[in-house]
């Protein structure tokens, strides 16, 4: 099972013609096909109609929230007060940014130590192996 971070969808989302699009376009189609498992938590649909509302308007935002909360092979786990602290121990650890902390915390707290995203921060998190898209597309078996 594989940590699917908010990236993962607002690239998609807000640009079309772009290699880390198409690379994650590939990573969705292969989890809504089956051939991933991934988890994530309720703080992705926040970020996904936060980015995409700022950037493509409130519609495309209200879709795409939409869109995740019914991803096939997506787990969407609720943020609890354990995620919480275990988020307040990495942003004391690792210096990560707090919505990035929660993400990690999120991984870590449901046993998952791989996780998907273009955002190189998690790479301080050495409980973690984060791949990038076009890592993640290579390992995707066909």
């Amino acid at each position: 099972m594989i940590y699917c971070d908010s990236n993962l969808f607002i690239y998609p989302a807000i640009y079309t013609a772009d290699r880390k699009t198409t690379m994650a376009r590939k990573i969705l189609e292969a989890l809504a096909r089956g051939k991933l498992k991934g988890l994530t938590c309720s703080l992705t649909v926040d970020e996904v109609l936060w980015v995409v509302w700022k950037n493509a308007g409130k519609a495309a935002a209200i879709e795409w929230a939409k869109r995740v909360l019914e991803f096939p092979n997506l787990k969407i786990v609720d943020t609890t007060a354990f995620d919480m602290r275990k988020a307040i121990d990495l942003v004391q650890r690792y210096g990560l940014r707090p919505r990035d902390a929660i993400h990690a915390a999120c991984c870590l707290n449901h046993s998952i130590f791989t996780i998907v995203s273009d955002d190189a921060d998690f790479d301080v998190v050495e409980e973690l192996t984060r791949l990038d898209f076009k890592t993640a597309v290579s390992r995707i078996k066909t």
